[in-house]
Formats: structure tokens, C-alpha cells, sequence
């Protein structure tokens, strides 16, 4: 079993201990590894409350405490332009509300599954899933609308640090850097963004195009000021934290560049720049760029969950032609493919 090193959010070596003496007692007729005690098969049917228990109590005490409240809440928060709430507010209000429907998610089914523990309550095929994988240090399905493969304790230090970023945002209003991975529903913050230029510069939604360009630095703060001295666009907000797998963008030159044969084994993908987003009026089209595909989890799959994982598309100049890039599958995700595990 996985220790818990939340703060790290590393699994120790114990994990491999776990498994050797796991594959020794599975040779030992009549008995399984149940939790991080040995007992045999037949003692299976029984309940095992203590192992239950203590579980379910720790999980509980890692996880947070409760989800977002009123108090969290700026009152300016819902102020708007001709008495039209800002998109940006009506977004995070959103993510808000998913953050705190998982939150309730989990906490009843951590309830459910104390129940089983304290009186032997019949627990259905959902919460022997969410048991299962909780007792291997696995992230439960059923706990997120992205099902990306985080182990348990990673993924609780990550959605503590997401849900401070939403509460920094509920309190002090939105930030110039949009951190994606932080998001339940990412793709929202695009229609967001757009209705919010409309408003501000009385334009129609169907004449704005999104445009979207990489900066010169991987750091917020450095790109942020870079575009305010080359005269960036009023209102322009910038992506930050997102990995290109499968290629690497050449900061000096600006282009995309294939990967190494040492860097394919050892790394597969590198920090992407930041990625400015603003909205004009006309569509601008360069010849020599490929649109790359970002996606939330570094997965070329349509769904996860209720949820669409392809996000859009950012155009990265390149020298080669765009379909040697895509039969090299190279792609943007908000998660680090190195969590991504």
C-alpha cells in the first residue's frame, strides 16, 4: 500500500515492498493481502472495520475540510458593465459550484463507506470502486470530471493548490493568469473571455476571433511584462503552466523543433511559453504555423467523463508541414505529463 506523503506528493519505496511481499503471499495457499495486513480468503466475507475505518479517516483528513462559502465570496464580484455581470464572474461562480458538487461527492461516499465499517452496511458496486481504488493509493473515477491518473496523494496536494487559486479569485477578482489546470471545465473560460470583450468594446460575439499567441517566456510575470512593452492588446489575459508533448518550441528562433533521439527516451515534452489570448476583428492567418491541439489531459481522446478533454487549438510556427506534426501526435496539456502517472 502506498504510503501517504502528501507534502511530497511522491509515493515512497515502500510501494514496491508492498508488492514483493504481495506476490510471496499469493503463493501461500489460503491466503490475500487485504489492506496492509494478511488474512485468509475465507475471512473476506467478513467486515474489516478497522482497515476501513482508518482509510476512510485519513483520506478525510488530507482532503478538504469543506467547499467554497458565501464568505468566500467578494461582494463586487458580480458587478458588471451596464448591469451585465462580467463572463469571468459568471465562470468562476461556475467552477464554484463543480468544486463544491465533487467535494460533496466525496465526502458522501467517504460517509458511506464508514457506515459499511461501523455496522457492515451492504456497499454498493460504486463504493467498492471508490474503496478499491482508494486502498491502492489510486484516484477514484468517480471523483473527478477529468479522469487523469494522479496518484491519490498527489492529486489531493494538486486539488488543494487548485481550489486556493478559485478562492484567491472569488475574493480578489480575476488575475491576468489563467492557470487551465486549475479549472473543472476549462474550455468554459474561452466563452467567458469573449462575452466580456463584447461587452467592453460593443462589438457583436459572431465578429470576434480569438487569437492566440506564445509569448517569450515560460514564467507569468515575465511574459505579462514582456507583452506591456511591445504594446499588447487592452483586456489580453495569458495561459500559463501548459506542456507541449512530443516536440519542443525553440524560445530563441520561435519555432517548433523535433525531439531529439535522447530527448524522446529521457523526456518527452517540455514547458510550453505562455500563451496570450485576446480577441480581434479580423481572422489572421499565417502561413508556416501548426495548430496544435490542447488538450486538459495529455490524451488524444474526445471524453473524459462528462467532460470534453480537447480544449482548442494553439498555432505554434513551425518549418516543417503541419502533417509531420500530426502524425507525431504532438499536443499541449494542462497537466504535467510527469503527474500524468
Amino acid at each position: 500500500m502506498t504510503k501517504w506523503e502528501v507534502g511530497e506528493g511522491k509515493k515512497t519505496e515502500s510501494t514496491n515492498y508492498f508488492k514483493f511481499f504481495q506476490k510471496l503471499i499469493q503463493k501461500r495457499p489460503g491466503a490475500v493481502l487485504y489492506g496492509s495486513a494478511t488474512i485468509k480468503a475465507t475471512e473476506l466475507f467478513e467486515p474489516h472495520y478497522d482497515s476501513l475505518e482508518v482509510l476512510v479517516t485519513k483520506v478525510m483528513e488530507e482532503l478538504p475540510e469543506h467547499g467554497f462559502t458565501r464568505d468566500d465570496v467578494s461582494p463586487t464580484l458580480s458587478e458588471g458593465k451596464k448591469g451585465i455581470p462580467y463572463g469571468l464572474n459568471i465562470f468562476i461562480l461556475q467552477e464554484m459550484a463543480r468544486y463544491n458538487t465533487l467535494i460533496k461527492e466525496i465526502q458522501t461516499a467517504m460517509d458511506k463507506i464508514k457506515e459499511h465499517a461501523l455496522n457492515g452496511a451492504t456497499m454498493s458496486t460504486e463504493l467498492e470502486r471508490i474503496y478499491q481504488s482508494l486502498s491502492e493509493g489510486k484516484v477514484p473515477q468517480e471523483f473527478l470530471g477529468y479522469s487523469w491518473t494522479h496518484s491519490l496523494s498527489e492529486w489531493i496536494m494538486t486539488l488543494k493548490k487548485r481550489m486556493e487559486y478559485i478562492r484567491d479569485w472569488l475574493k480578489e477578482g480575476d488575475t491576468k493568469g489563467l492557470w487551465m489546470r486549475a479549472f473543472i471545465y476549462p474550455k468554459g473560460i474561452f466563452n467567458a473571455l469573449l462575452m466580456d470583450y463584447s461587452v467592453k468594446f460593443d462589438k457583436k460575439v459572431n465578429e470576434l476571433n480569438m487569437k492566440l499567441e506564445l509569448c517569450s517566456g515560460s514564467e507569468l510575470q515575465e511574459a505579462i511584462e514582456s507583452r506591456r512593452n511591445s504594446g499588447a492588446p487592452l483586456g489580453e489575459r495569458y495561459l500559463y503552466d501548459l506542456y507541449i508533448l512530443g516536440a519542443k518550441y525553440n524560445a530563441e528562433t520561435e519555432v517548433l523543433e523535433d525531439l531529439n533521439e535522447e530527448e524522446r527516451i529521457k523526456k518527452n515534452f517540455s514547458r510550453l511559453p505562455v500563451v496570450a489570448v485576446s480577441f480581434i476583428l479580423d481572422t489572421v492567418e499565417e502561413e508556416g504555423e501548426y495548430m496544435c491541439p490542447m488538450y486538459y489531459v495529455p490524451i488524444a481522446r474526445k471524453k473524459l467523463g462528462e467532460y470534453e478533454n480537447f480544449i482548442t487549438k494553439i498555432p505554434c510556427k513551425t518549418d516543417l508541414k503541419s502533417q509531420y506534426w500530426v502524425l507525431r501526435n504532438v499536443m499541449i496539456s494542462c497537466i504535467d505529463p510527469e503527474a500524468n502517472a
